[in-house]
């Protein structure tokens, strides 16, 4: 006799809690990695990026060159500690599971903060494929796709 059979409905409902309840936990993980990215990015921060991207991660740019996990480390690596002179936002995150596999999804804005790159703002519509590999989600490929700017001056 299975378990639900013999503890009823209390039994099922503590079993679908227990569901949910890891599912909005391991949407929150990824929503956190999301967010350590952006910010490791304006701050230089190598750690946070060996720390979230797999092995194997690669990303393909808008020219459709790829960038694997090594080259983006690297980089960061050489301007370690340096401020960007862009601060990074993160809007409008969907996070779907599916099981061991997550798929976030988002925009995030550059917004040009000193230098050449101040007042400027570019826009991106994001997807990040994430794994779950001995219980840490890693981000495995990830594709930015420019967004134009929304015209304000329009009749």
């Amino acid at each position: 006799m299975t378990l639900v059979r013999r503890c009823g409905t209390p039994c099922l409902i503590l079993l679908l809690s227990a569901v949910l309840l890891a599912q909005s936990s391991d949407e929150q993980l990824v929503r956190s990695a999301e967010k350590a990215l952006a910010s490791a990015e304006t701050r230089s921060d190598p750690a946070i990026f060996k720390l979230f991207l797999a092995a194997d991660w690669i990303t393909v740019t808008p020219d459709g060159g790829v960038l694997h996990k090594d080259e983006v480390v690297k980089d960061v690596t050489d301007h370690e500690g340096e401020r960007r002179p862009y601060r990074v936002e993160l809007s409008g995150m969907r996070v779907d599971l599916f099981g061991d596999t997550a798929v976030a999804s988002f925009t995030r804005e550059y917004h040009g903060e000193s230098g050449e790159a101040e007042g400027r703002m570019t826009r991106e519509s994001v997807v990040d494929v994430f794994t779950k590999v001995d219980g840490k989600w890693k981000v495995r490929f990830s594709k930015g796709i420019p967004v134009a700017a929304a015209n304000t001056n329009s009749p």
